[in-house]
């Protein structure tokens, strides 16, 4: 095999961007693909060094050997295996109350960049927005300012490629600027990947924030969303996924008209389900992050939800330096912040844990049954669920099925205009389904 090119894209890649950035002689460039980016590869320019797949996480990953490289592992870490290892556990949100309430969680990821940079720590971010030319799609920036971060806040619920905007800033000749990172696990773990084989990531990206999730979702749950609602593509004039409070809504603004959709509303009705999902994040394990300096998710516990209408932030500090700025944005009074137990942050995060981390061997076994490619999980055995009940077996088995089919019916025009034609009422249900059906109680390995 010469090129990524090569790969089954659609069961291999995450759309990470690291095989375009580490490319030598540029013959790999991103772009859409059912709408999910991956690579275009130019066969006239490939010299087949192999570089690439050598750096593909969809490939290949192993957290384990990663973290003990990049997270300087030592006496002060836990390690578990749902969280990955880290040092502590916060629940936090920005005492800024502007930014608290317009992003998505508490602000925490935007108040940390923001206060990198105001104290030289950093000389730029790496963050995504909406395009403002394209407003439905997404657009990677090398934030300089305040400014801009703050208009790369809160949550973008479609296809994003952060590792590419790297490609332009270590061509800059004798760059030595420093920069945060901020990504999804899958993201996270191509950029290690990167730092691994190449040292101007790794002197030069220093601080990483790595965003919780469940799985992505295509352009095309968007568009479903927008036709249903009878919105023209080409008339919205912007669109964001979260802010206005928490948890937030979707807010659509066209020439003529704005709509807003409460987050819990269009999620569990058309993403929840896994519709418009990409088969790589079925196979992913990597809920928490575990590879980034500090993981950020939504605080979903009862005594959050109750009375907070605002936002706020589970934070997993991984690294010293994550700790060391923790505590002085609290001495600084720019967030507040106090320590929970592990128990807590896997109650916040419990049904997703259950389908991500709990029954996601079942899922790789299907592959393996229908000899489909998968990914190569070198620090995880499968031998765990050989010792599962025939009837833990059957419920997973054919949970991992439903999470398939719903993928495989969000990726054809028949699917999506059956799920546009489909009322919310039943879309729910059938997430609930999903849910019933998809997971599994976890237990170490």
């Amino acid at each position: 095999m010469k090129h990524v090119g090569k790969l089954k894209l659609n069961y291999i890649c995450t759309g990470c961007g690291s095989c375009e950035v580490i490319c030598p002689v540029n013959a790999i460039k991103l772009g859409l693909d059912f709408d999910f980016y991956t690579p275009k590869v130019d066969n006239e320019l490939c010299v087949s060094c192999n570089k690439c797949l050598n750096i593909c996480p969809g490939l290949e990953i192993n957290n384990k050997k990663l973290s003990q490289k990049f997270l300087a592992i030592n006496v002060q870490h836990k390690s578990d295996y749902i969280l990955g290892n880290y040092i502590s556990n916060y629940i936090g949100y920005s005492n800024n109350s502007s930014l608290r309430f317009n992003a998505a969680s508490g602000g925490i990821a935007s108040h940390l960049l923001l206060f990198l940079l105001k104290n030289n720590y950093i000389d730029a971010a790496i963050v995504t927005k909406m395009d403002e030319k394209n407003p439905l799609m997404t657009k990677s920036i090398i934030a300089h300012s305040r400014e801009e971060i703050i208009n790369a806040k809160t949550s973008k619920y479609c296809p994003t490629s952060p590792i590419t905007a790297l490609k332009k800033v270590k061509a800059q000749k004798k760059n030595n600027k420093k920069y945060a990172f901020v990504g999804l696990p899958c993201q996270i773990q191509g950029l290690r990947k990167l730092q691994e084989n190449d040292e101007w990531f790794k002197n030069n990206i220093i601080f990483t924030i790595g965003l919780l999730c469940s799985h992505s979702v295509k352009y095309s749950g968007t568009r479903v969303i927008l036709d249903r609602l009878d919105f023209r593509k080409n008339k919205v004039r912007q669109i964001q996924y979260r802010g206005q409070g928490w948890p937030g809504q979707l807010n659509i603004e066209a020439e003529k008209t704005k709509t807003s959709i409460p987050l819990d509303e269009y999620w569990e009705s058309y993403f929840a389900s896994y519709f418009f999902t990409p088969y790589r994040c079925i196979t992913c394990h990597d809920l928490m992050a575990e590879l980034a300096d500090i993981s950020l998710g939504d605080a979903w516990l009862n005594e959050i939800i109750e009375k907070d209408d605002k936002g706020s932030s589970i934070m997993i500090s991984r690294t010293e330096f994550a700790e060391k700025i923790i505590k002085e944005m609290k001495n600084k009074n720019s967030i507040t912040a106090y320590k929970i137990n592990t128990e807590k942050i896997k109650e916040s995060q419990k049904e997703i844990i259950m389908r991500r981390k709990g029954a996601f061997k079942y899922r790789i076994e299907l592959l393996d049954f229908f000899n489909k490619p998968r990914p190569k999980y070198e620090d995880h055995s499968l031998e765990e669920i050989k010792n599962d009940s025939t009837k833990i077996k059957l419920k997973s088995y054919f949970g991992s099925f439903l999470i398939y089919l719903s993928a495989f019916l969000g990726s054809t025009l028949l699917g999506e205009l059956l799920i546009k034609k489909t009322s919310t009422r039943l879309l729910k249900k059938w997430s609930f389904f999903i849910y019933k059906f998809g997971g599994r109680k976890y237990h170490s390995d």
